[in-house]
């Protein structure tokens, strides 16, 4: 006689699950130091960078006094955009200040439409 042939024990395969683990956030305050030398160096370089644009912001009579932080957003936005490394740096430090001064250009105006009273103390704060 034939011997049967035996048939193959069929295992069921087991999908592992494999646990997430969960990342935090660390608390170091790294990055937050008080003295910011790109901030610094885009701020010395301010009033000569708004003295050499004037004759661009003086066409842009639309925007009043926002034309100077559009045009120097605009240009600083292009620099971080195309550089890297320290320039980049701040380039982006120097957005950040625009952003501040036109918030405050805006403020200003929102604040004076109210009044006839065109007082401006040119502090953000």
């Amino acid at each position: 006689m034939a011997q049967r042939k035996r048939a193959k024990a069929r295992t069921l395969s087991v999908r592992r699950v494999y646990k997430k683990t969960r990342s935090y956030a660390k608390k170091s305050i790294k990055g937050t130091s008080l003295i910011q030398p790109d901030s610094m160096i885009y701020g010395a370089g301010r009033r000569y960078l708004s003295q050499l644009i004037t004759p661009v912001t003086s066409r842009l009579g639309v925007l009043g006094t926002l034309s100077e932080n559009a045009v120097l957003g605009t240009g600083l936005w292009l620099i971080a955009k195309k550089s890297s490394g320290a320039i980049k740096n701040i380039a982006i430090k120097g957005l950040v200040a625009e952003n501040v001064l036109a918030g405050d250009d805006i403020a200003q105006m929102i604040m004076n439409k109210g009044s006839n009273t065109t007082q401006s103390s040119g502090s953000v704060w």
